[in-house]
């Protein structure tokens, strides 16, 4: 990622009704890539992009500096404000192309 500054979508409050409740999700995830590209978008617009989604696509989160990845397929129903690359602790040490394994 370079020097460049990304900016990425923490989810701030779940609905108890919704798809990221049933993902198991929680408060302070980072959204980090869909499919493998990197999430730098405001929620606005990566929430069109969920709800316009025909197959499952893989979600990739950040919690407590840990990666892992899920399938999503619609929206979220979550509230997330947007964060700058550097507020990810060891954004830099994840490996990627390694962690996220698309078919």
């Amino acid at each position: 990622m370079e020097n460049e500054d990304k900016k990425f979508l923490k989810i701030k409050s779940i609905r108890t009704s919704s798809r990221a409740y049933q993902m198991l999700l929680k408060e302070n995830d980072i959204i980090l890539c869909l499919d493998g590209e990197f999430v730098n978008a405001t929620y606005e617009v990566f929430s069109k992009e969920l709800n316009e989604i025909i197959d499952k696509k893989i979600l990739t989160i950040v919690r407590n500096e840990i990666l892992f990845n899920t399938f999503i397929e619609g929206p979220l129903g979550v509230i997330c404000e947007e964060i700058s690359s550097k507020e990810i602790s060891n954004l830099e040490s994840f490996d990627l192309k390694k962690n996220i394994r698309l078919k």
